[in-house]
């Protein structure tokens, strides 16, 4: 059904979902199921008496500036974030009279326990806006993407970007594309080529289908290299590493985060949408799509570190991710992959036209993997040598080889642990 806001002042409101009852007294609450992902997720702006999610006999609550997604179960609760706090402006004008007051006032430790509700001092608040589409780093009174990261890696003014210090949140106020112009690689500093984040940084765009960000095959679009990096409601295009890795974003250290993010039409030799070569990268809501490999990992490569997605899609009908090996993804490392559909992935040179797996372990839940295409081996996944995979209440279902080989739907060399999971109609 969508989202719907719910704003109540007295009296209760229930929603049936195909996941549970979800209800509201007195509260400000969100509801939002994602139909193709079976996927719940509700916010509680603000809880004056009650936000709750009812799900087979157990009742789950949310505190002042929380969000639920189910699945997976137990559902996971964590502190909303920018967007969110963005939506409810944008969808509800008169939010406002409670987001200030909860900013500044968060639940007492008298409240049930819980992850805390974000405050004043962990919640982004807009400090640099860009006002420009032109990629530029000059004195010339406006603000670029550019700009903005360079002050925000500095804390130093650049042009018109003022940083506060510490973590800054870059926002939007122009729609349109940012077509990457001034060339250069291999530096690090964000002067050149591909926009380098160096401190923790929130960077929130206006949607996907208004905030494009293309690396105009100039280089890849963007690399984090440390800090605590989100970036949000935007679209990640065109990226060209060339020989490198990480064609959309490179994660080189620290803690990176997609959320509803758009990853399409980048290249590079490995990771032609993402790579995670050190760190941590937390995917949510997000499609990654359209991307190339020359090498593995069409859509997402992790070399080292850890991934966790959630609640996204890699590829797509037509839209799928295309490498040698791992169309979808290929795993040298941990990752966790939830609420996903992974389909239309394509593997040109061996196996794994979903996801290949050589290292680390695996772990897949409530996840689709259907219609992708190995070269001669695990047309959805392979496990090859090195790697694990766990799988539950997964479907593996109309996947295919394009060669003579062996395995339409899965093919392990390593270990392969299948539970509540289809596997069906794949072809070999």
């Amino acid at each position: 059904f969508g989202k719907i806001f719910i704003v109540l002042t007295g009296g209760r409101m229930e929603v049936e979902t195909p996941v549970g009852a979800a209800s509201v007294r007195g509260s400000f609450m969100s509801v939002e199921f994602n139909e193709a992902l079976r996927q719940l997720t509700i916010n509680c702006l603000e809880t004056a008496f009650n936000c709750d999610l009812s799900y087979q006999g157990t009742i789950f609550n949310l505190l002042t500036l929380q969000k639920m997604i189910v699945p997976p179960l137990p559902p996971r609760i964590q502190p909303m974030d920018g967007v969110d706090i963005k939506e409810w402006l944008i969808n509800v004008p008169n939010s406002t009279t409670v987001i200030a007051p909860t900013m500044t006032n968060p639940p007492s430790s008298a409240q049930p326990p819980g992850p805390p509700a974000p405050t004043a001092t962990n919640t982004p608040v807009p400090n640099i806006v860009v006002n420009t589409l032109t990629d530029e780093l000059n004195s010339d009174g406006d603000c670029s993407l550019r700009e903005a990261i360079k002050a925000a890696n500095t804390n130093v003014q650049v042009d018109q970007c003022k940083p506060v210090g510490g973590s800054d949140t870059i926002t939007f106020s122009v729609n349109g594309t940012i077509t990457m112009g001034i060339g250069g690689t291999g530096e690090d500093a964000a002067l050149t080529g591909d926009y380098d984040i160096t401190e923790s940084l929130t960077v929130i765009g206006n949607g996907a289908a208004n905030t494009i960000i293309s690396g105009n095959s100039v280089d890849r679009v963007f690399h984090i290299l440390a800090g605590t990096v989100s970036l949000s409601e935007m679209t990640i295009s065109n990226g060209d590493a060339g020989a490198l890795s990480g064609g959309g974003v490179f994660v080189g250290g620290g803690a990176g985060a997609l959320s509803n993010v758009t990853v399409s039409n980048n290249t590079a030799a490995e990771g032609g949408g993402v790579r995670v070569n050190a760190g941590t990268l937390t995917i949510s809501g997000s499609t990654i799509k359209s991307n190339t490999a020359t090498g593995n990992g069409g859509g997402i490569h992790i070399n080292s570190g850890s991934l966790t997605m959630s609640g996204g899609t890699i590829g797509g009908t037509g839209t799928g991710n295309t490498a040698s090996l791992g169309g979808g993804i290929y795993a040298l490392s941990t990752s966790s992959i939830s609420g996903t559909l992974i389909e239309d992935n394509s593997a040109t040179g061996g196996g794994g036209g979903g996801i290949q797996t050589a290292g680390g372990t695996t772990t897949i839940q409530n996840t689709t993997i259907k219609k992708n295409k190995g070269f001669d081996a695990g047309g959805g996944i392979h496990v090859a040598t090195g790697g694990t995979v766990s799988i539950n209440k997964s479907a593996i279902d109309q996947n295919s080889l394009t060669s003579t080989g062996t395995g339409g739907g899965v093919y392990s060399e390593a270990t392969f642990n299948a539970k509540e999971t289809s596997i069906t109609a794949n072809t070999a």
